[in-house]
């Protein structure tokens, strides 16, 4: 799996500029309105170029570009970010600038992908097109070439995620599609269904949330998956069983709780 090393980020909403090393496990500490959920928004921007839509987290998600640059686009007319990830025996480097436009969205002045063996001190650089307005490693023609195959795919799978809404309306709490989920969604909607497919196909990776659940959570013992969720079939809901074998289904399960349940998954 890839791992994020380092972030530099300009003129990204309260953020003149961050020059960021991580490690494996990083906390964000800071008063209110100091930042923090700024930066974490900015992994969930990085999401959506890698999904070819940065628009619409500008549009929808963000009110527009103006709001994405710091003190608006006046004073930042552009933003910027360097992003380094290590993957196996690669070194990655994705960077980019985005120009604001008259029409309240952001264009790419600039983008640029490095790849290096991390025992070499030089690799490949590979400028992509600028002047549009989604990442051109979403190109199959570019990302045809091996170094940038090699980011695209290091981006890729570097996810974001937010657990946040545990609320009683939350999509972790509702009877859901029952069908084996592959991926686990940003806001852990589909929790159930991944952790029923991790049970029936990946027996080892389920043994180890439920280990991790169980060393946070004594007196949890197991997750109770099933298809037909309140004898509804086709569906299914979050329930836990107790070590004393007592039930308890997602609408009674804590918010902490069930927040842990889906970062250990």
């Amino acid at each position: 799996m890839p791992h994020i090393n380092r972030v530099t980020l300009e003129n990204y909403k309260s953020i003149r500029r961050a020059d960021l090393a991580l490690s494996g496990l990083d906390v964000l500490i800071g008063l209110n309105g100091s930042g923090k959920s700024n930066l974490l928004s900015f992994f969930s921007l990085l999401g959506h170029v890698r999904t070819g839509n940065l628009q619409g987290f500008v549009q929808i998600r963000s009110g527009g570009a103006a709001s994405l640059l710091h003190c608006g686009p006046t004073k930042s007319p552009t933003m910027s970010w360097r992003v380094e990830l290590d993957r196996d025996t690669w070194h990655n480097v994705y960077s980019a600038t985005l120009a604001y436009s008259a029409d309240d969205s952001l264009v790419f002045q600039n983008e640029l992908v490095e790849a290096r063996r991390q025992d070499q001190s030089v690799g490949v650089q590979v400028p992509l097109e600028s002047s549009s307005r989604e990442s051109r490693m979403n190109d199959p023609s570019v990302t045809s070439q091996a170094n940038v195959r090699a980011v695209w795919t290091s981006m890729r799978d570097a996810r974001y995620f937010q657990f946040h809404n545990t609320s009683f309306t939350s999509r972790i709490r509702q009877r859901r599609d029952a069908e084996p989920a592959f991926q686990l969604h940003d806001d852990g909607g589909n929790l159930a269904a991944f952790l029923m497919r991790l049970r029936e196909d990946a027996t080892g990776s389920y043994e180890q949330i439920r280990a991790a659940c169980r060393e946070v959570i004594p007196w949890f013992d197991d997750f109770a998956l099933n298809d037909g969720a309140d004898g509804k079939a086709g569906l299914t809901r979050l329930a836990i069983r107790e070590r004393s074998g007592e039930m308890f289904a997602s609408h009674q399960i804590s918010d902490g709780s069930l927040r842990f349940f889906a970062l250990a998954a």
